[in-house]
C-alpha cells in the first residue's frame, strides 16, 4: 500500500465584490419600494480589492489495482473586504418603465444613506472524490466532484495501445460533457465538447501538442 497527502495554501486577491437585493411593488404606473447593496464600485478610482487566504488538501492511497482519492479546495479559508460601499435607499416614482425586453428606465435619483462598511465571506468548498482501477491494458476512474453545491459524476477511461500510446475517454453527467484523447510519444490531442445536444449552444475545444526532439 501507498499513500499521498498534499495541503496547498493559496493567497486571494478579488477586484469586485456585489451584493445587494430589492423589493417592491408596481401598481397603476408607480414604483414604490427599498433596495440596498454593497459594491466595491463607485468609490473612485481607488476601488478596494479584497484580500484573503484558502488551504487546499489532497489525498491518495493506492493498494494494488485500486487507488481511492479526495481533494478538497477551500477547506479553510475567507477573503476581506476593509472598505465597500453600502447604499440603503428608497424608491418611490411614476417615471418607472420596463421595455418588452426586461430593462428599466427613467428611474430617478434615490432618496438614502451610504455608509462604508467591512465584509467577510468564507471561501467557497469545492471537492473531488473517487475510485480507480488499473489493469494491464487499461484502466478506469470514478469521481464526483461538488462545486459551489453543483454536484456532478465522471466516469474517464485509458486504454494502452503500445507502451507510449494512450487513448483517453471522459464523461461527466449530467452536464454530459465529452471528452476525447489522444497520447503519444510526440504528440498529444484532446478534443472537448461540452454536451451532444444541437439544439443548445455548446462549448467545443481542441488542444493539441508537438514534441520536437
Amino acid at each position: 500500500m501507498e499513500g499521498k497527502f498534499v495541503v496547498g495554501f493559496r493567497y486571494l486577491l478579488c477586484d469586485r465584490f456585489r451584493d445587494g437585493w430589492f423589493s417592491g411593488t408596481y401598481q397603476n404606473g408607480r414604483l414604490l419600494g427599498e433596495l440596498e447593496f454593497v459594491s466595491s464600485r463607485g468609490i473612485g478610482f481607488n476601488a478596494p480589492s479584497g484580500k484573503g487566504f484558502a488551504l487546499d488538501a489532497a489525498s491518495m492511497v493506492r493498494q494494488g489495482k485500486w487507488c481511492v482519492f479526495l481533494a478538497v479546495e477551500g477547506l479553510v479559508g475567507e477573503v476581506r473586504w476593509k472598505w465597500l460601499r453600502k447604499v440603503s435607499a428608497f424608491v418611490d416614482t411614476n417615471a418607472f418603465a420596463q421595455d418588452p425586453d426586461g430593462f428599466i428606465h427613467s428611474l430617478p435619483s434615490l432618496v438614502g444613506r451610504e455608509e462604508y462598511l467591512e465584509v467577510k465571506r468564507p471561501v467557497d468548498k469545492q471537492w473531488l472524490a473517487g475510485l480507480g482501477y488499473s489493469h494491464l491494458r487499461w484502466q478506469w476512474i470514478l469521481a464526483r466532484d461538488e462545486r459551489v453545491d453543483k454536484g456532478n459524476w465522471h466516469l474517464s477511461a485509458i486504454w494502452s495501445l503500445r507502451a507510449d500510446q494512450k487513448l483517453y475517454f471522459d464523461l461527466q453527467v449530467p452536464v454530459r460533457a465529452v471528452s476525447l484523447g489522444y497520447s503519444g510519444r510526440n504528440f498529444e490531442l484532446l478534443l472537448a465538447i461540452s454536451h451532444p445536444d444541437p439544439s443548445k449552444a455548446l462549448v467545443f475545444g481542441l488542444q493539441a501538442k508537438l514534441i520536437v526532439r
